[in-house]
């Protein structure tokens, strides 16, 4: 990758990575290992990683608490998990950026999270997708952990074997003001939300398709809408 980060308050902005890539390890452009990372104002192109080695987060690599993703833009990139962005760690907040035509071998179209309130918001995915061979989950986005908010977002277009827009694996869930057309699954066509307490407010399900359960929705869990 372009940069390799070992250390706290990391903060990237006004830039762009085009073309880059890792033969050996996560992150195609970057990889921080640390809290309280910030990447703003930044865009994004063309990044991978090598899938044959696993390697997660085509563009951005994330191993620590409290990363911050804003207002930054990414396309074409490419990972086995994680397209886009690959974030280990607990209270992720993305907002204000856009995900278009990046895919994943196993999870994550775009964005795969791992931690406990990860806030996703104002953001715009569009032509996602993993791998349905694969069994692969969340065409744009993949969380892991309890209370995950997905907010104010509109995808377009995406695909999964379960979830073709989000695949949410936790506990109390909260989607709001969504937009989802257009996306293909086999179970849950637009979202596969597994775990008890999941809400969802104010969302509009359009055209999408499973071939199996839940054209738009299937839950695993308690839910209410």
């Amino acid at each position: 990758g372009a940069i390799f980060v070992d250390g706290a308050n990391a903060h990237l902005d006004g830039d762009v990575f085009a073309n880059c890539s890792s033969d050996r390890l996560n992150g195609g452009a970057v990889y921080v290992k640390g809290v309280n990372t910030t990447i703003s104002n930044s865009n994004f192109s063309k990044n991978r990683v090598n899938v044959s080695n696993f390697a997660r987060g085509g563009s951005v690599y994330v191993a620590g608490s409290d990363a911050e993703i804003l207002n930054s833009t990414f396309d074409y990139c490419i990972a086995y998990d994680g397209a886009v962005l690959y974030i280990d760690g607990a209270n992720a907040h993305i907002d204000g950026s856009e995900f278009t035509h990046s895919s994943a071998v196993n999870d994550g179209g775009a964005v795969y999270a791992s931690g406990s309130n990860t806030t996703i918001s104002k953001c715009n995915f569009i032509m996602n997708r993993v791998n349905i061979m694969n069994g692969g989950r969340g065409g744009s986005i993949n969380l892991q952990g309890n209370g995950a908010k997905i907010l104010d977002c509109i995808f377009e277009r995406c695909t999964a074997y379960e979830g073709g827009v989000v695949y949410i694996n936790g506990t109390n869930a909260v989607l709001d003001n969504l937009s989802c057309i257009y996306s293909f699954a086999t179970n849950g066509g637009a979202f596969y939300l597994n775990g008890n307490n999941a809400t969802i407010f104010n969302t509009k399900v359009s055209f999408n398709n499973a071939t199996d359960y839940g054209g738009a929705i299937y839950v695993a869990g308690d839910f209410a809408l």
